[in-house]
């Protein structure tokens, strides 16, 4: 027998068993292993103070892991840690690594981003007046007196560069409001253009102000005329023939849009009743709302012109008395002779 043969066989049945174990092995864990992403903040260590990194560094990262089915049910994402180091960073640009920790039998397949390209620049802090622009316009007789903000600044921060190309803050204003209103507008950037001011780069505060715009009514003057209002009727005979008003014209003034349709301007109602001759009376002005006379006036006095007789009327009897038919005037009888008149009185002494 060849010992050296026999040797060699079973060293031969060693290895493919050893490797059919191992490929068992294999098998076997592959069929307990899973994989998960998760989502985990990015921690930024050692910064310098008075540095800012843009562009802004991401909040999250997200990681691609591996391991026994049974240890990623466990897992959350506490377990977990993602930092960038930024202790020897300098103004300028430069690449840097994240760091990532995970719990024992985990491995991490791939994270997103892995590497951060990144510029340096020092932190300007900077203070800008609010301008504003409008938006719209303004209805027909109304006026926009000065917009108030407040407040009246705001303070920018961010990369040196990028402050130093902000030209000015603004606010846009929406006009059509026919009454004074307030509002509150968030802030806008306006730059250069040549270095845009991209989300982020640069903090505001506040990022939104309180404007109040006052808004008038536009006014207008004009003369109109004074109108008096008669109620009654005069005396029988009598007969209005017009009126004198002291003054006649009244300067008003009010809305732009209001004062096209007042032409005139009416007396409180005059009672010219039963009246036998011209009268004057002082009467209030009916005022609409919103319009003022010049120098206040409030009262006029109008005269009342007539012309003709009141004609004289017997007072009528008390109800219920009998009408009595006029009697007809007799004449007076003539005057006899004094002869007739001895002889009459005669006549009454015989017969006495």
């Amino acid at each position: 027998m060849d010992i050296a043969a026999e040797a060699r066989k079973n060293w031969l049945y060693k290895i493919a068993a050893i490797s059919l174990a191992i490929l068992l092995w294999i098998y076997v864990q592959a069929e307990h292993q899973g994989t998960q992403v998760l989502t985990i903040p990015l921690e930024v260590e050692g910064l310098p103070s008075g540095l800012v990194v843009e562009p802004e560094l991401p909040k999250v990262i997200e990681l691609r892991v591996r391991g026994p089915r049974a240890n990623l049910q466990n897992i959350s994402t506490k377990d977990f840690t993602a930092r960038v180091a930024m202790e020897d960073a300098e103004p300028g640009n430069f690449q840097r690594e994240i760091q990532i920790e995970s719990p024992p039998q985990i491995q991490v397949i791939s994270y997103t981003p892995s590497q951060l390209n990144l510029n340096i620049d020092v932190l300007e802090n900077r203070s800008l007046p609010i301008q504003y622009d409008f938006q719209g316009t303004m209805p027909a007789g109304y006026l926009m007196r000065d917009p108030v903000l407040q407040p009246a600044e705001v303070m920018i921060s961010g990369p040196r560069e990028r402050v130093r190309a902000i030209q000015r803050a603004r606010v846009q204003i929406p006009l059509g409001a026919r009454e004074t209103f307030t509002q509150r507008l968030p802030v806008q950037l306006i730059d250069s253009g040549a270095v845009g001011a991209r989300e982020g780069d640069i903090r505001i505060s506040p990022q939104v102000i309180e404007v109040t715009v006052p808004i008038v009514e536009e006014m207008a003057s004009k003369g109109v005329p004074i109108e008096p209002q008669l109620t009654g009727t005069p005396a029988r005979g009598v007969r209005v023939t017009g009126t004198k008003v002291e003054p006649e014209n009244v300067i008003i003034t009010t809305g732009s849009e209001r004062i096209k349709e007042i032409e005139s301007l009416r007396t409180a109602p005059i009672d010219i009743n039963e009246i036998r001759g011209e009268v004057t009376r002082e009467v209030n002005l009916i005022i609409p709302s919103a319009v003022q006379t010049q120098g206040g006036l409030t009262r006029v006095r109008v005269t009342v012109l007539v012309e003709g007789q009141p004609e004289e009327t017997r007072p009528a009897p008390p109800a219920g008395t009998p009408s009595t038919p006029a009697t007809p005037q007799q004449p007076e009888p003539a005057t006899p002779p004094e002869e007739n008149k001895d002889e009459t009185t005669d006549v009454y002494d015989e017969e006495f």
